[in-house]
């Protein structure tokens, strides 16, 4: 049981970190606790880029070396909604929290750790600022000035070093933190067999080539697609193998929906592509993949799919496509290893829930073409993730933009009309050769091959 009863009774206190930098602390169980999208937007009052930049790696510091999250309650979200309006005096929906979503930081975790900090960080700013050799006095009147910034910075630090400890009344933790060493599973490129999730449910899949083949008589008893559904997706589907019918019928067997799906798959079953499933269906799934059948790590799809983002395209030579999400009504993408997100004044840490988010955009992405899969490799292996601004890393004028639902849909389109024209490609040919067609014999139509063989092209990018 969760004690926020000081935040129901609208309890909190301000604490003086810095000049002009002011957080609200609210209570849980006899500790105190900041809010940490209220804490990164509360860091732009910090004139020193410097100090700024050290809160921002303290918390992240405190995110990776927590053994869980510490998620936000229903009370929480209420007070710090109305301190942002009664006492910072911001707009409706300016900052928006979410109940179980979004992270609250222990503050004296986060106090220890800038006071950890300090002889560290003026050795290292000092390498990074070394005077080197003039012969010019030009020069030399750079190197002096240089210098005088370089002193200047590092006895900023030293005095707000000395001082910090006395704005803030501070307990010492007795708990250590553990280092999180969990990490999403990469689904195999030399397995032949996987396991993903299908918004709720845990589906088996194999794996021939490049394609994902999914059994309909299991998506059908799990309700994943209904009846019409299947209907409409039938001209898809492939025939089932022998040595696929021992293959899944032992991936259900591993599976926790064993005792409710009695029926073994037979040779009338039928497969279908991961692909044509999620693109020739007019709703979006949430997928995810899996190690095990087990599902340990249970997510509510619900929640992410709540989010709003899409892709980025940089209009380059590579055409490079990023993953973006929304949060507080800014456009966010992952940082990149040749940026230095120290240097950009608004960048914050994704949560659990955005950074699965990200992963599903980079997903839909990577499905629809079998490339631009770079950057859903990095998602996949990390649990701490930077976003920063669109704006801070390019121009408007040098990308383009197209959310989830919309990619999804011109995706749906396109294939449609695809499949239209390799139909009316058919009937066109079996018109131009006259009234008269040989009787089709047993091996022709043994040859005969679906529509779900045929390779598509890659999208077209709006």
């Amino acid at each position: 049981m969760i004690d926020d009863e000081s935040s129901r009774l609208k309890h909190f206190l301000w604490e003086e970190l810095d000049e002009n930098f002011l957080i609200a602390v609210i209570f849980r169980s006899g500790r105190r606790y900041v809010v940490q999208r209220h804490f990164e937007q509360q860091l732009l009052d910090i004139k020193s880029s410097l100090l700024q930049n050290k809160w921002r790696r303290c918390l992240l510091d405190v995110i990776t070396r927590s053994s869980s999250p510490i998620y936000i309650t229903l009370n929480e979200v209420e007070l710090m909604h109305e301190i942002y309006s009664w006492h910072l005096n911001y707009a409706n929906n300016y900052i928006k929290l979410r109940e179980n979503i979004d992270y609250i930081i222990d503050f004296e975790n986060l106090i220890d750790c800038f006071n950890s900090l300090g002889l560290v960080d003026n050795s290292n700013y000092l390498q990074s600022f070394m005077i080197q050799p003039v012969t010019t006095l030009d020069e030399a009147r750079k190197n002096i000035e240089k210098w005088k910034n370089l002193q200047e910075t590092i006895n900023e630090n030293n005095t707000h070093q000395q001082t910090i400890d006395k704005r803030v009344n501070r307990k010492k933790p007795k708990t250590s933190t553990i280092t999180s060493t969990e990490s999403i599973p990469l689904c195999d490129q030399s397995s032949t067999t996987g396991w993903l999730q299908l918004d709720s449910k845990i589906v088996p899949f194999i794996k021939k080539q490049c394609d994902r083949l999914l059994s309909v008589d299991y998506l059908l008893k799990e309700h994943i697609i209904s009846s019409s559904e299947d209907f409409s997706l039938r001209p898809l589907y492939i025939p089932i193998e022998h040595d696929d019918i021992c293959t899944f019928n032992t991936l259900i067997r591993q599976s926790s929906s064993s005792l409710l799906f009695n029926s073994i798959l037979t040779k009338h079953s039928s497969l279908i592509t991961l692909d044509h499933l999620i693109f020739r269906l007019k709703r979006l799934f949430f997928i995810r993949f899996l190690s095990s059948p087990i599902n340990n790590d249970y997510i509510d799809y619900h929640k992410i799919m709540s989010f709003h983002g899409g892709l980025l395209t940089i209009i380059d030579s590579k055409k490079q496509h990023l993953p973006f999400i929304y949060i507080n009504k800014i456009k966010y993408i992952p940082q990149l290893n040749n940026l230095n997100s120290l240097s950009i004044a608004t960048f914050c840490i994704a949560n659990k829930y955005e950074l699965e988010y990200l992963r599903l955009i980079s997903l839909y992405d990577y499905l629809a073409s079998d490339e631009n899969d770079d950057i859903l490799k990095i998602l996949l292996t990390t649990n701490n993730l930077t976003l920063i601004p669109i704006d801070y890393y390019c121009e408007q004028n040098l990308q383009t933009t197209i959310s989830l639902n919309d990619f999804h849909y011109h995706e749906y389109q396109r294939r449609t009309q695809q499949q239209k024209n390799l139909n009316n490609y058919d009937d066109n040919q079996s018109s131009l050769s006259g009234w008269w067609q040989p009787p089709a014999s047993s091996t022709s139509s043994k040859q005969k091959r679906p529509l779900s063989h045929f390779k598509l092209q890659r999208p077209i990018f709006f």
